[in-house]
């Protein structure tokens, strides 16, 4: 902790050391590029969440980056790194009341300030299919379809989060029976949710051949209106129920992943969202997952974001 405090109260940003690392986030920005899937990811939020922060990349562009110097630095330094905007996270075999007095000791000189008004979103409402297109020299269609969605620390995400299971979750959802195994139209897919403090997105991914594209997206269409229409059987609902309680042990198997995991949930608006994940999992119902098909999945209404060989 103390190497910690030392780095976050005393750094001195220099700036031949931002120029530096203004080289080493040109490179991680171009690894983002060229990753298809995370790049499809980004132009979906983008679009989506237009004209809030939501569709600013945290990793910044190369032309932002470009006229980054010191004294802007230095200032969103002073503006958003105060207690009052902070969480600190030590998770391992510890103990709290010496961690509780070292933090006090380290960062408890640290002034509070008012910090800049929180930016209400709301959930976008689509009224048809946006596409958004680039080509590049592959052999390949890769797409992206998503659907706007409540924030990570509500009822619905979680409702959302077994949907993706259903739909994408491994051999057994039923859009990789449908489209692998059936139909054998795509290379692979998924479906997930993923969510921010009071936004998310449910996607669904995949990599096919590009004629067959319009395939691709009727049989979507026919498996998001049955979510919509039936409830999900039982057998699919203990399945989706068992891969979930995997996937969180598994993200949180080790110190580094917990603390991130706690971190991330309590600025998302609550650690007890965090604490009682498996347990609000656990409690998802049938009705629960048709019920957020029905006001988030819609059939007709989403984001197709492709990336698809030239000149097809």
């Amino acid at each position: 902790m103390e190497i910690q405090a030392d780095a976050l109260l005393n750094s001195l940003y220099e700036q031949s050391e931002i120029d530096m690392e203004r080289t080493v986030i040109h490179e991680e920005i171009r690894l983002r590029i060229d990753s298809p899937q995370t790049h499809l990811m980004d132009m979906a939020i983008e679009h989506l969440f237009s004209g809030t922060a939501y569709a600013k990349n945290v990793i910044g562009s190369v032309d932002e980056l470009a006229n980054v110097q010191r004294a802007e630095v230095v200032d969103f330094y002073n503006q958003h790194y105060v207690p009052n905007n902070m969480v600190l996270v030590v998770t391992g075999n510890v103990d709290s009341e010496a961690i509780f007095r070292q933090a006090e000791e380290l960062y408890g000189k640290m002034e509070t300030k008012t910090l800049p008004d929180i930016e209400h979103i709301t959930i976008p409402q689509l009224k048809g299919v946006v596409q958004l297109k680039e080509e590049r020299p592959l052999q390949q269609s890769y797409v992206f379809l998503g659907h706007p969605a409540p924030g990570a620390n509500t009822h619905e995400a979680q409702a959302l989060t077994m949907a993706g299971i259903i739909l994408g979750g491994g051999r057994s959802s039923r859009l990789y029976q449908r489209l692998v195994e059936e139909e054998q139209i795509v290379t692979s897919v998924s479906a997930s949710y993923s969510g921010f403090s009071k936004i998310g997105i449910f996607g669904i991914v995949a990599e096919l051949d590009p004629s067959k594209m319009e395939r691709l997206t009727e049989i979507v269409q026919e498996e998001l209106t049955r979510l919509q229409n039936e409830p999900v059987t039982e057998a699919e609902l203990k399945r989706a129920q068992a891969m979930a309680r995997s996937s969180l042990a598994f993200s949180t198997e080790s110190s580094t992943n917990v603390a991130m995991y706690l971190g991330q949930m309590e600025i998302y608006g609550g650690i007890m969202g965090a604490v009682n994940r498996g347990a609000l999992l656990e409690q998802i119902t049938a009705a629960d997952i048709q019920r957020v098909a029905q006001n988030f999945l819609h059939p007709t209404a989403y984001i197709h974001s492709e990336i698809s060989p030239v000149g097809r």
